[in-house]
């Protein structure tokens, strides 16, 4: 392996995300109507349903919390994974997870809206070190995340960093839950977690601030 021994020949420049696209909005919208979680406390998992994501830390916190009749998941999206979570439901007899198809682009920031928190989940097989985009997207619409994954690596660095959300060890339902509970106990928390995550993304992964990145690297080289 080759070690960078001078420092300051690196420059990171992270990817950005479309903090217009993704900004925040209402909660009560067309997409929340049309699946009647207007009045619902909606933990949501929107994207691929693929091998690396962990379903299983998803499930056994919406079955910790099935008491709650106002608590509802919603995992929104289509993969590979997708016969195996609808297994796991019936086999489980889980009442408060909803299975909703991948929804087009324009119709993803109303996903993010109509939630109360979002969340990311990864297998703790994937050694990888990873940001997931969903961790941005969530933040750049100022709500909420809530992670398992392994606890090196930079994704949980930016949600300590950005104190706009939780993050525990993959597979860690217990702490889910108790991270679920914390916003569904004390609803306040969610606008002051959400703009605080907004503010953040907006510090650091904007186009704007990349491509201020960009031009002050250009600068220097030439």
């Amino acid at each position: 392996e080759k070690v960078i021994q001078d420092g300051d020949k690196v420059r990171v420049i992270h990817n950005w995300v479309n903090t217009e696209e993704l900004s925040p909005g209402i909660k009560n919208n067309e997409f929340s109507s049309l699946y009647k979680i207007d009045s619902k406390f909606v933990v949501s998992f929107a994207g691929i349903l693929g091998h690396l994501q962990d379903f299983e830390v998803i499930l056994q916190a919406a079955k910790n919390l099935e008491k709650y009749n106002d608590i509802e998941f919603i995992i929104v999206g289509d993969g590979v994974a997708k016969g195996s979570i609808e297994e796991n439901i019936r086999k489980k007899n889980i009442r408060n997870v909803r299975l909703i198809p991948m929804q087009p682009k324009d119709k993803y920031p109303q996903v993010l809206h109509s939630s109360d928190v979002g969340l990311v989940t990864l297998v703790k097989d994937l050694k990888t070190p990873v940001i997931p985009s969903k961790i941005l997207s969530i933040m750049s619409s100022a709500k909420p995340v809530l992670a398992t994954m392994l606890l090196s690596g930079d994704a949980p660095k930016i949600i300590k960093e950005s104190k706009g959300g939780f993050f525990y060890d993959a597979g860690d339902a217990k702490g889910l839950t108790e991270g679920i509970l914390s916003f569904y106990n004390n609803t306040d928390k969610i606008a002051e977690y959400g703009l605080r995550g907004r503010k953040y993304i907006l510090r650091n992964f904007s186009l704007e601030i990349s491509c201020k990145n960009y031009r002050e690297l250009f600068e220097e080289m030439s």
